[in-house]
Parts: structure tokens; sequence; C-alpha cells
């Protein structure tokens, strides 16, 4: 599938739903990650699949060097997540192992409601 699909059309309502009260819908999954451009300071939200691991939450970067977004991680950075319908402070960094990426998450704060 052409990623200008995701980006146009499946990107823009998961964000819608994620945000609603059907967030429960895609919640177990998906979350939404807000950070700060590197270049235009800009802030950013896109929707990412992620798992826990620990205290720790971790999204896998799928086609790594057909993205960019995960570039703005390198180094530990704020970030903003929409978790399971409460938005929540964090840190990220993007770790990258050979042709793989994974940006690990560590909440900075108990998840507070809309």
């Amino acid at each position: 599938m052409m990623l200008w699909i995701y980006r146009w059309i499946f990107n823009p309502v998961l964000v819608w739903l994620l945000r609603s009260p059907l967030h429960w819908v895609a919640s177990g999954r998906h979350l939404l990650i807000t950070y700060t451009g590197r270049r235009t300071g800009r802030r950013i939200t896109i929707p990412v699949w992620y798992r826990t691991s620990g205290s720790e939450l971790s999204v896998t970067v799928g086609q790594p060097s057909r993205k960019q977004w995960w570039r703005n991680l390198m180094t530990e950075s704020p970030v903003e997540l929409q978790l399971r319908g409460r938005r929540v402070r964090a840190m990220a960094r993007a770790v990258q192992e050979g042709d793989k990426v994974h940006v690990l998450v560590r909440l900075a704060e108990a998840p507070t409601p809309d």
C-alpha cells in the first residue's frame, strides 16, 4: 500500500478517533505522539502502534528508511502522548539497531484525564 494513503486518509481518521470518546476502539494498540520538529520547531502529532515493556512504552518504526519523524527523537526529548484517552507527558528516545528503529518512551507523570 502506498504511504500517501496512510498519511492523508488513515492517519487523520485515527487521530480523530484517538482524541474522541470512542478512543477505546483503537487505543489498545495505538497512541498519538506529539513531538517538536528539529528543523521547524513546530509541534507534530502522529498516530503510532505501541506495546508496553515494563515501565516503558516501545514504538517500532516500520520502514524507518522511508520515514523521518523518529529522527527528531535521536536524543532524549520531551513528548506528549494521547494514551488510552488521557494526555500524558513523557520522554522519548529513538534507538537504531541495524536496520530497525524503536522509540522508547518513559512516562514522566501519571495520565491525566482530558
